[in-house]
């Protein structure tokens, strides 16, 4: 953005303030370097990490790597992949989102539980089971209610049923 003539209020991500306050490039691959300066790279773009001896931004050369370490292992991958102890990037455990190391999930998908870094299934016609667990339910889906002694899901007219049921008994 130019405030007048030659001059900029802000740079573009790639650019930084020269000492008269122009907009000038930053190293290639490289999207921020306001911190650092010109001839060396805060952020590389995303499949690039920063070799300081080189003084350059450098293509990632392991597969699902978003920002790789100068010594060429990952450092941060892909959503959906984790970093293995040798620095490459893994895909995470079946049903999980997103995961630091390949082998230990963050989050999992809807309708499953974390559980010491593995995802395990909410019960049948469950959406969410945070709070009761694997193979249990704390919000049923539409047209299901929960059984509040299994913690399981029942469809209304069951859930209705057996309530008429208990109360003739009673």
């Amino acid at each position: 953005q130019r405030a007048k003539e030659g001059s900029c209020f802000a740079c573009s991500d790639g650019y930084r303030f020269d000492l008269t306050f122009r907009c000038v490039r930053c190293i290639e691959h490289c999207v921020q370097c306001n911190v650092t300066g010109l001839s060396t790279c805060d952020q590389c773009r995303t499949g690039y990490g920063f070799n300081a001896t080189l003084s350059q931004c450098l293509p990632c050369d392991v597969d699902n790597c978003d920002k790789c370490g100068p010594d060429g292992r990952c450092e941060e991958c892909a959503p959906g992949f984790g970093i293995t102890p040798r620095g490459a990037c893994d895909k995470c455990g079946y049903f999980c989102r997103s995961c630091g190391a390949s082998s230990s999930c963050k989050w999992c998908d809807d309708t499953y539980v974390l559980k010491d870094g593995l995802c395990f299934s909410c019960g049948d016609r469950c959406a969410s089971c945070a709070t009761s667990g694997a193979g249990k339910c704390d919000v049923c889906l539409p047209g299901f209610i929960r059984d509040s002694v299994t913690w399981n899901c029942v469809h209304d007219d069951y859930a209705n049923l057996m309530e008429e049921l208990y109360e003739e008994e009673m």
